[in-house]
């Protein structure tokens, strides 16, 4: 189809429609088009990424990293289907590290306030049949529950609110015992050891720690309980983070809906994508939590000078002193 004079609005949204991506292409200036206008678009070019999609179909052998395969989340969102397929992994002796960090992730304080901003902005929508989502979850909110198994966005967004504000109590709890802590775990010992070795920045200084080291005793033995403990004190189950998958899910394709009808991208959808990873590694820690461990750390914002309340003016240094360099801290929005 040829595009050539379309806007990239209408070019998007005509791939979106499109069953067969490789129709369209992406390759700008052609027919006489200088390279520079972004809004032209050549006719007899394809995507190079749907054309590999495409011919993986067809191929015998597939060289791909680690994380294509062993990933469920990638191998999901790339079609990857492993039926009758042999699979050879070559240096095999990365797969525990690959493995490990598929399943891991860090989510910091200041990105959770990030998802409760976001978030509060479409809790205040008004109810009405545009803001409807299917959340085909069994156990839904009755309050917010219809009879046909849909919620309005303000609701889902509740929810998740919720959620993250949980969270955000859990660290706000840690930081405090943190900075109050007169022992050797304590801010007060980081500060000194700050002063006396000159502490990288980027230091992690661990405050509660939940996971495979931990047991409890029964009749038949003792059993690993892992990072249980962490959910048990928040009263999170299994359910509650099926129903917050399908929230999220339900609420990431409202907002794909919306960047359609607009030219804008990224935003919201960016931190709703980083909101689902957590939801979903929650999950599957909650499922087999003896395979996992959940940990609050500490670390400065900004460096560790700021928080020895160290004086910024460094004018007594002896000339030729290299003079640390300084972050400012990131503000919470």
């Amino acid at each position: 189809k040829n595009v050539v004079g379309w806007s990239m609005r209408e070019v998007a949204n005509e791939v979106r429609s499109q069953k067969d991506p490789l129709l369209l292409d992406v390759v700008r200036g052609h027919d006489g088009c200088s390279d520079n206008e972004e809004s032209s678009y050549s006719p007899h070019s394809a995507c190079p990424y749907y054309i590999s999609q495409e011919l993986s179909k067809h191929a015998e052998i597939i060289f791909a990293p680690y994380q294509y395969v062993l990933d469920p989340g990638i191998r999901s969102s790339l079609g990857i289907n492993l039926h009758n397929s042999v699979v050879v992994l070559d240096e095999a002796h990365n797969v525990e590290d690959t493995l490990r960090q598929s399943g891991s992730g860090k989510f910091g304080e200041i990105e959770l306030c990030e998802f409760l901003v976001m978030l509060t902005g479409y809790s205040l929508m008004s109810r009405s049949n545009s803001t409807k989502l299917d959340v085909p979850a069994a156990d839904l909110d009755p309050q917010s529950k219809e009879k046909n198994g849909t919620m309005h966005v303000c609701d889902v967004a509740h929810s998740l609110i919720l959620f993250v504000e949980q969270l955000i109590y859990k660290l706000k709890d840690s930081k405090e015992r943190f900075e109050n802590n007169p022992g050797k775990n304590g801010a007060l010992k980081v500060i000194d050891d700050y002063r006396r070795f000159q502490t990288p920045d980027d230091t992690e200084f661990e405050v509660s720690y939940d996971g495979p080291t931990g047991s409890v005793g029964y009749a038949g033995g003792r059993q690993p309980v892992g990072c249980k403990p962490f959910f048990d004190r928040l009263s999170m189950k299994k359910t509650d983070l099926d129903n917050l998958a399908q929230n999220v899910e339900a609420f990431s394709n409202f907002l794909a809906g919306q960047n359609r009808d607009s030219d804008e991208s990224g935003g919201p959808s960016t931190l709703v994508d980083r909101l689902a990873e957590l939801v979903t590694k929650f999950g599957g820690a909650l499922e087999t939590p003896e395979h996992y461990y959940v940990s609050t750390v500490m670390c400065a914002n900004g460096n560790l000078e700021f928080a020895a309340n160290e004086n910024e003016d460094n004018n007594n240094n002896d000339e030729g002193t290299a003079q640390r360099t300084r972050k400012k801290p990131k503000q919470t929005p």
